[in-house]
């Protein structure tokens, strides 16, 4: 799959373009928020510095948020994948991973697993479907960074009427509302991390082998029971986080509500 500036070439361009165009408007709006707040602060002595840095910041902010933004967007998504090493499509290696290690450190296998080796089968099966999963999973993603990319590019070319806001009092929370929400779409990959912490919770989960010490038949039926359990929270799981957890960490970050909520 290509990349977003490979599919849309001219997209970046437009969206520079229209940035290009509102950065005007964005310079008069500060200027006249900032003399407006100059005059009703003019008994104050440090009105006027205070104003000159407001102005500095918000010119600045209009100049380098694309740039901020990216950075961002590359931090996150390195960490989530290097650090929290969280990959929906890489869900059936995980199990493997966890799988192997469990038995490795367990080293028991019960008469029920030797004489027909059912577990191994049921183990086979859950790879199979978590190898589709995965799969779903990862065009998933990428469709959403299709979204977060094209969304990003819009929100920095409409943004400096809105940092523009920032300078009239009455209109800096609309201001702040939208430059929140635009970071909530620059973090949405941590959204992934967090998810993946339960699902990893889950593989673990399934790949207990308490049951199988058991070494009797109805050892057996209690592990397929725990994996099939695990297999369709997961199932749903796995598709419901990739598509709600960057909406999900967005909303926490522009209204500070919490992620259970």
């Amino acid at each position: 799959m290509g990349d977003f500036n490979s599919m849309f070439p001219n997209f970046l361009a437009q969206c520079l373009s229209l940035k290009s165009l509102l950065t005007p408007i964005a310079f008069v709006l500060i200027t006249g928020g900032l003399m407006a707040s100059t005059i009703a602060h003019q008994h104050h002595g440090s009105a006027p510095i205070q104003a000159v840095g407001k102005m500095i910041v918000l010119i600045m902010l209009i100049a380098f948020l694309p740039t901020w933004g990216n950075q961002i967007v590359s931090i996150v998504s390195d960490t989530v994948t290097n650090v929290l090493k969280v990959d929906p499509a890489k869900i059936h290696d995980q199990y493997q991973a966890a799988l192997q290690f469990k038995k490795s450190s367990d080293g028991n296998a019960s008469w029920w697993e030797k004489l027909f080796n059912f577990p191994s089968i049921m183990e086979a099966l859950v790879s199979a479907v978590f190898l589709m999963l995965g799969w779903f999973a990862s065009s998933l993603e990428w469709w959403a960074y299709i979204l977060q990319t094209a969304i990003l590019f819009i929100g920095y070319a409409l943004s400096p009427i809105f940092i523009g806001m920032l300078a009239f009092p009455s209109l800096q929370q609309t201001g702040r509302t939208y430059l929140l929400n635009l970071l909530g779409i620059m973090i949405w990959p941590l959204g992934w991390g967090v998810a993946g912490l339960i699902t990893q919770g889950m593989i673990d989960f399934m790949t207990d082998q308490s049951f199988l010490s058991s070494s009797s038949a109805s050892g057996t039926a209690l592990y397929s029971l725990q994996n099939l359990m695990g297999l369709a929270f997961l199932g749903i799981w796995i598709i419901f986080s990739t598509i709600a957890a960057p909406i999900i960490i967005q909303r926490a970050i522009a209204t500070g509500n919490s992620v259970g909520s």
